[in-house]
């Protein structure tokens, strides 16, 4: 699917909202992008996943890691699109048991590849990598559905991560019919 045909599968999904909207770093954004929408088409969800999985050379990383919660369904979909083991970051420790905060097989040293649906400063990634290396882990790439375009960029290069978006909130916001493509 060329990325015209997945705004406009977003739109018509309703995944794109116009308004004025709180952001988990505290701010107001007039643009809310919601990719949970996506899961009710298979077809679709699939389509972004072959995206995600285009941007990246297979030989690269050993593992696929979704962030929490959004990203898993494409994390899932990627790991059996390039046939890689998929591993589960929690968001809290698990209480019982032998309390994981990653779940999966994986060896210390492994390459891993970070999927992630919206990112808009890059904290949610920053987090989940900072938990997989403290796991024994490497972070070789991370690949997202949508780039809100507010800094995600510049904070992961502390990182020296690769970083690749499917879409950009300025190129979904072009495609909007109700409003003006405003980027805030």
């Amino acid at each position: 699917m060329q990325k015209d045909e997945l705004i406009q599968g977003l739109l018509g999904l309703n995944a794109l909202k116009y308004g004025d909207f709180p952001l988990k770093n505290g701010e107001t954004t007039n643009w809310y992008v919601d990719l949970r929408s996506v899961f009710a088409r298979p077809d679709f969800t699939e389509s972004f996943a072959k995206a995600l999985s285009n941007m990246v050379d297979p030989d690269s990383f050993d593992l696929v890691c979704g962030v929490p919660y959004g990203a898993l369904p494409f994390a899932t979909l990627v790991s059996q699109i390039l046939n890689k083991p998929l591993i589960l970051l929690r968001k809290e420790n698990k209480g019982y048991g032998q309390k994981p905060q990653i779940e999966g097989l994986w060896k210390d040293g492994q390459r891993c590849l970070i999927v992630e649906d919206v990112i808009t400063t890059g904290s949610s990634v920053n987090e989940a990598i900072e938990q997989i290396i403290a796991n024994g882990l490497r972070v070789s790439h991370v690949v997202v559905c949508v780039d809100r375009q507010q800094g995600a960029r510049e904070h992961l290069s502390y990182w020296g991560l690769s970083y690749e978006a499917v879409l950009t909130l300025d190129e979904i916001a072009a495609q909007y019919p109700e409003s003006s493509n405003e980027n805030s």
